[in-house]
C-alpha cells in the first residue's frame, strides 16, 4: 500500500487504511463568508458533516453482489457507498464503477462482487480540510465523492459534489445579500 498525501510525508501520515491501494488527503486552512464561522475561520468539511441533510452513511459490504449495491444507490439515491469491513474502509462503490467495470466489460451484476469492481485508490480528507481543498481535491482526482476520515482512520461521513454545490450557492447568497446591504447603505 502507497499513502499520499498533498502535503505531508509519508511518516507524517497519521491514517491508517491497510486494504486500500492509496489514500488522498489534504490538510491546508484558508478563508470562507460561511455564516456562523468567526471572522478569518473557514468552512471545512466538518461543517458541511453537520449541515448534511442526510447524515447517515449508507456503506457496502465487499462481498454483496453489484445489483445489491446499486438497488442500495438507487432506494437512497445516491450515487457511491463506502465499501466497509469491519469498520475498515475498503474502497468506494460508485455509479462510474458500475458504467465501466460492469457495464462496458458485459458482467452479469447478480454475479460479481461488489469487491472485484470497487475502487480503492480512495481520495480522502479530514474533519478540518478547508471546503475549497476539499473541491480541489475533487477536481485534480475526477472524483465526485470524498469520505472524510478521523486521525484514527474511521470514516465520519461522505461528501458528495452536489454537497459542496450546495454549499457554495448558499454562500454565495449570503455574499450577495451582504453586497446588497452595502449598496443600499444598510451596512
Amino acid at each position: 500500500m502507497t499513502n499520499r498525501c498533498d502535503f505531508l510525508s509519508a511518516a507524517d501520515f497519521p491514517f491508517d487504511f491497510s486494504n486500500a491501494q492509496e489514500v488522498v488527503c489534504s490538510m491546508r486552512r484558508g478563508v470562507s463568508l460561511t455564516p456562523g464561522l468567526k471572522e478569518g475561520s473557514m468552512a471545512t468539511m466538518s461543517d458541511l458533516l453537520r449541515k448534511k441533510t442526510r447524515p447517515d452513511l449508507v456503506c457496502a459490504a465487499p462481498d454483496e453482489t453489484v445489483l445489491q449495491a446499486t438497488h442500495r444507490m438507487n432506494d437512497y439515491g445516491i450515487g457511491a457507498l463506502l465499501v466497509l469491513e469491519h469498520g475498515t474502509m475498503l474502497g468506494i462503490f460508485t455509479e462510474r464503477d458500475v458504467l465501466r467495470r460492469v457495464v462496458a466489460m458485459e458482467l452479469r451484476p447478480a454475479e460479481i462482487r461488489v469487491r472485484d469492481v470497487m475502487t480503492t485508490k480512495v481520495a480522502c480528507c479530514t474533519p478540518d480540510t478547508p471546503v475549497e481543498d476539499a473541491q480541489a481535491i475533487m477536481k485534480n482526482h475526477r472524483v465526485r465523492h470524498l469520505p472524510v476520515v478521523n486521525d484514527e482512520g474511521h470514516v465520519l461521513g461522505l461528501i458528495s459534489i452536489g454537497d459542496l454545490n450546495a454549499y457554495e450557492a448558499d454562500n454565495r447568497a449570503v455574499e450577495i445579500h451582504y453586497l446588497n446591504e452595502y449598496l443600499h447603505g444598510r451596512v
